[in-house]
C-alpha cells in the first residue's frame, strides 16, 4: 500500500533531518578513529611509548594506585628512592627491589650497591646491571643492613657484621664496627612524597597505551563493545536514510 502524499513528505522530512543527525554523530566518531588511527601510525616517531601520563583522572580511570611505602637511603652523594619495591635512581631510572635495606658507594669504585631484601645489585653509574649477588653467589647470609666505613662495604647480618676485603671478597668482623655510615631508610617530606607517588603512578601508563585503548573501545572495559555496536548501527542507519532519501528525490526527478 502506497502511503498518502502529505504522510510520504512528512516522513521525508523527518528522515531528511534524522539523517542529518545521524550523520553529525557518526561523522565525529569516524574524525576521532582517524585522528586517534594516525596519532597510533606515528607513536614512534612521536615518542608516545616514553611519554607518561600525569593527569590524574586519567590514571585514576585505570586503577592506578598510589605506592603505600616510600623511603629514601644513600650514603654520600648517592641516594636513591623506594615506592612499594621500585628503587629510583639518581638517573631516573627504576630498579625492581622487594625490601630496600641500603645503598652505598662501593669504595674506590665507580659502582653503585643497593641491597634489595637478601641480595646484592651493582651496578654502574648509568644505572646498567653489572652484577646481582646473593647469599649462594658471594655475600653473606640474611643481610640486614648496608654501610660504608674505612673504604669498604659493611653489612650487619643475622650472624654478625661482615666487611669487604678485595672489592667483594667479605670476612667477618670479630666486632661491632665503629665509624661505619649506614644506608639507613629515611621518611619523606610531605611535597616529596606527592612528587613521588605522582612519578609512581604515571610510570605504569604511557599515551600509547591510552590512544591504543580509546581507538579500541578497550578504555569503556565491558562496555566497550557496546559501543562499537551502537556506532555500527548508527553508520548502518546512516546509510539506509541516505539511499532513501536519494531514491525518493531520485523518483521525483
Amino acid at each position: 500500500m502506497k502511503l498518502r502524499k502529505p504522510l510520504r513528505q512528512y516522513v521525508l522530512a523527518h528522515l531528511r533531518t534524522w539523517h542529518r543527525r545521524l550523520g553529525i554523530t557518526a561523522a565525529a566518531f569516524i574524525l576521532f578513529l582517524s585522528f586517534s588511527g594516525i596519532a597510533l601510525n606515528h607513536a614512534d616517531s612521536w615518542g608516545l611509548a616514553d611519554r607518561n601520563v600525569t593527569w590524574e583522572f586519567v590514571l585514576d580511570w585505570y586503577g592506578i594506585k598510589e605506592p603505600r611505602r616510600l623511603g629514601r637511603t644513600g650514603i654520600g652523594h648517592l641516594s636513591v628512592v623506594e615506592t612499594d619495591g621500585l628503587v629510583w635512581l639518581p638517573d631516573g631510572m627504576a630498579l625492581e627491589c622487594g625490601s630496600l635495606r641500603g645503598a652505598a658507594v662501593l669504595p674506590g669504585q665507580a659502582l653503585w650497591a643497593v641491597l634489595c631484601g637478601e641480595q646484592l645489585i651493582l651496578l654502574d653509574q648509568a644505572g646498567e646491571l653489572v652484577d646481582q649477588l646473593q647469599a649462594n653467589s658471594g655475600i653473606p647470609a640474611q643481610p640486614v643492613r648496608l654501610g660504608t666505613g674505612q673504604s669498604r662495604l659493611v653489612l650487619e647480618t643475622a650472624d654478625g657484621f661482615y666487611a669487604t676485603v678485595d672489592t667483594l671478597s667479605w670476612h667477618k668482623l670479630d666486632d661491632r664496627p665503629s665509624g661505619i655510615q649506614w644506608g639507613e631508610i629515611e621518611s619523606l617530606s610531605a611535597t616529596e612524597e606527592d612528587a613521588w607517588r605522582q612519578k609512581y603512578r604515571s610510570r605504569w601508563l604511557h599515551w600509547e597505551r591510552v590512544l591504543m585503548d580509546l581507538h579500541s573501545g578497550r578504555i569503556w572495559g565491558s562496555y566497550g563493545p557496546w559501543l562499537s555496536d551502537v556506532v555500527a548501527v548508527l553508520l548502518i542507519l546512516l546509510s539506509a536514510s541516505g539511499v532513501y532519501v536519494w531514491v525518493r528525490v531520485y523518483r521525483k526527478r
